[in-house]
């Protein structure tokens, strides 16, 4: 788990963004599905190493940012690294966003794993 600690986000935008971001099942290799809403990205990450596809569906993400959100705080930017042992793992999160942010290469650049 990654932390944006002390980097708050908006809030309407941050639910906003994330019920964009809700049902999606598949990601392709080395693609991201993401969502953004204003001042907010919620993102899932595939890596390029991956050799298959993770599925991730509402439940994984809904439990992601419910564990973000104990870890990090209310309404401050994570990201969890989601992944069984057949692929490489996948990195699910939010964060403040602007535009050409890359956000999957920014989703593991913090060095915190709890506020």
């Amino acid at each position: 788990l990654w932390c944006g600690c002390k980097l708050g986000i908006d809030h309407s935008d941050c639910d906003a963004a994330i019920r964009q971001h809700n049902g999606q099942i598949l990601v392709p290799i080395g693609q991201a599905y993401y969502s953004i809403h204003e001042s907010v990205v919620s993102f899932v990450c595939t890596p390029r190493s991956n050799s298959g596809i993770t599925p991730v569906d509402e439940p994984t993400v809904t439990f992601v940012y419910s564990f973000s959100t104990d870890n990090c705080g209310w309404y401050v930017p994570g990201t969890y690294k989601h992944g069984d042992l057949n692929v490489a793992p996948e990195d699910i999160g939010y964060m403040n966003y602007s535009p050409g942010l890359d956000f999957c290469g920014r989703a593991e650049a913090s060095s915190a794993d709890h506020c």
